[in-house]
């Protein structure tokens, strides 16, 4: 059987949620938005195969885990082993590593990177922000609401131009400095914008003295996981970030029990702001490449 990939598009958005869901997965990487506005900026592409799906980058042999019932992953796996002698396997969590040497005695070399790892807390945490750890996000928040009146609206497409406008002032700040998975994650961003109601999902815009000065984005990834793609503010409003974070905990993600804040792709600032709420978990992941035969 050959393998037949094609682009992700949004006409492919129930199905693939169907398989993610099923998937049951923490990780940001499965998750339709992810996928399609940040994937699809590299040439990810999807098959279904063997009753499993299949995504990633054809041409470079680099794939996630299918997602089907084992048996269906296991027989889609074969194929893309048969079909990529060097076949990259990536954001793979322990389990994954655990089947896989199973199934695969010998087969793969195994390795992980921090810069993926993503960021899991307890929804409740991110919602009351109680605790002498986050005394200092209480205290910016106080700042905020201190001087002047603030709302929070969920977003719809009547407000997609002030949030791409928003987008632009935000990257004009940074003119010049950005690093390209900045510049990326601004491409994805403004995909994520436009597609909102399309792509079904869930935002946040915070407005100080009827101003915007900040917005969050996002879409669950299983029945107890929220996964937070987006969150951007005015870093000269004191305290709008960590409102954002809250109100959005609160209003949007009340119903599960944990929030991924997605990774901090190397980028130490960011790394040091997700660490500063305290994550009760780091979802590890693993790349696993097909062992060279010596």
């Amino acid at each position: 059987m050959e393998i037949s990939f094609k682009p992700i598009e949004l006409c492919d958005l129930s199905e693939i949620r169907s398989f993610l869901k099923d998937s049951d997965r923490r990780l940001c990487e499965y998750s339709f938005a992810n996928m399609y506005c940040w994937g699809a900026q590299y040439g990810m592409s999807i098959a279904r195969l063997e009753g499993a799906l299949v995504f990633g980058y054809p041409k470079s042999g680099s794939f996630f885990m299918p997602t089907a019932a084992a048996e269906n992953a296991v027989c889609a796996l074969k194929l893309l082993m048969r079909d990529y002698p060097r076949l990259t396997l990536r954001s793979l969590t322990e389990q994954d590593r655990e089947s896989l040497e199973n199934l695969f005695p010998d087969k793969f070399d195994f390795s992980e990177n921090r810069a993926e790892f993503d960021y899991i807390y307890p929804s409740r945490q991110l919602q009351t922000l109680s605790g002498k750890k986050l005394a200092s996000k209480r205290n910016h928040i106080n700042a905020f609401v201190s001087d002047g009146e603030w709302r929070t609206e969920r977003i719809t497409g009547d407000i997609r131009d002030a949030l791409l406008e928003f987008n632009k002032r935000w990257c004009k700040n940074r003119c010049g400095g950005m690093s390209l998975s900045l510049k990326n994650e601004m491409c994805a961003a403004e995909k994520m914008i436009v597609d909102f109601e399309r792509l079904g999902l869930s935002g946040l815009a915070l407005y100080k003295n009827g101003r915007l000065v900040a917005y969050s984005i996002g879409e669950p990834i299983s029945d107890s996981v929220f996964c937070v793609h987006l969150e951007k503010a005015d870093e000269v409003e004191r305290g709008a970030y960590q409102m954002i974070n809250r109100e959005f905990a609160r209003q949007i993600c009340a119903e599960f029990e944990y929030i991924n804040r997605e990774d901090d792709a190397g980028d130490e600032g960011l790394r040091r702001a997700k660490m500063s709420y305290h994550p009760t978990e780091l979802g590890k992941k693993y790349r696993a490449t097909v062992r060279v035969k010596k």
